[in-house]
């Protein structure tokens, strides 16, 4: 999947209200689906004066070697993140076919000497590509250094082949139960146009066992869908607590997790705001995604070339 124009605002975005560290890892080396002047048509947008790096074209990565002349070159990954002041951006890959630069498996827990080495992992499309995305997500965790960021999108429906799919309430819990200080997730929807909905959870004060809290993201299975994480590891965060969903959790299990979701309610950030283009989604199943998703708005419509 990579990086395309719509998780490219998001995580510019994300920047502008957090500044990315000097060196990032990325989980496989992403394809960015961007020429040059559509990034700088993106970051003007964002109000993001990009910074001055070396202007480097993908040439290595499978989307790239399918592209056709008419397509325009892609701008690499460590351009796009040099733009936003990233000095050196290093891969983690099951092999170096992409030119990894770190080869392990992900599917097994990491060696010992990747543990919180990274103040900011970007991985795109990956979790949806393991045979085990629990222990994928313990290792990325595990790599996090204290205050250390998770960016992380991955498809939310049947298309691209998925190997496995996550719903949001799978991603948020975990996060919650591990108590990260922050975490926002959000869906892109594709279908008349590019969609964004935020995951928006409250605490209940009068939340009983048995009770449901998050609904899923119900869609056409034939519109293709892109789920976003931002997570930030905490002083006393971990990364092997499992969740049990909700309707299944005891009183203790419940009382744990609302103490640990207030915290991530705490640290709330500025919500992205994007205008309303008049434009409604077209992929929806009946009333809607779920009380628990927050409609946006509409993605500008990606410059051409």
């Amino acid at each position: 999947m990579g990086i395309g124009p719509q998780v490219a605002e998001i995580i510019i975005r994300e920047h502008l209200f957090k500044p990315l560290p000097q060196r990032l890892v990325t989980i496989g080396r992403p394809y960015v689906a961007l020429g040059l002047e559509q990034a700088l048509a993106i970051f003007a947008r964002c109000g993001c004066e990009p910074k001055s790096t070396t202007i480097t074209f993908d040439d290595y990565s499978i989307e790239s070697r399918q592209r056709t002349e008419a397509d325009g070159l892609s701008i690499s990954d460590k351009t796009f993140f040099g733009m936003l002041g990233v000095d050196e951006v290093v891969a983690v890959d099951i092999s170096d076919y992409e030119g990894a630069e770190i080869i392990t498996d992900l599917n097994r827990p990491i060696p010992e000497e990747l543990i919180g080495t990274a103040e900011c992992i970007f991985g795109s499309s990956t979790l949806d590509n393991v045979f085990d995305p629990a222990q994928y997500l313990r290792n990325i965790s595990a790599m996090l250094t204290t205050n250390g960021r998770l960016i992380e999108a991955d498809v939310w429906a049947n298309r691209y082949r998925p190997y496995v799919l996550v719903s949001p309430a799978w991603l948020f819990d975990y996060f919650v139960v591990n108590r990260f200080q922050r975490c926002r997730l959000f869906m892109i929807e594709y279908s008349n146009g590019s969609h964004l909905y935020e995951l928006r959870v409250w605490h209940n004060p009068k939340q009983q066992v048995t009770w449901g809290l998050i609904d899923n993201f119900e869609i056409d299975q034939n519109v293709p869908v892109t789920e976003v994480v931002i997570a930030e590891r905490s002083r006393d965060s971990s990364w092997h607590v499992s969740p049990v969903q909700d309707v299944y959790r005891s009183q203790d299990q419940l009382d744990r997790y609302n103490e640990n979701l207030m915290r991530i309610l705490e640290n709330q950030h500025p919500v992205i705001h994007l205008p309303d283009r008049g434009v409604r989604p077209l992929g929806l199943q009946g009333a809607g995604p779920g009380h628990n998703y927050g409609w946006i708005g509409t993605f500008a419509e990606p410059p051409a070339g």
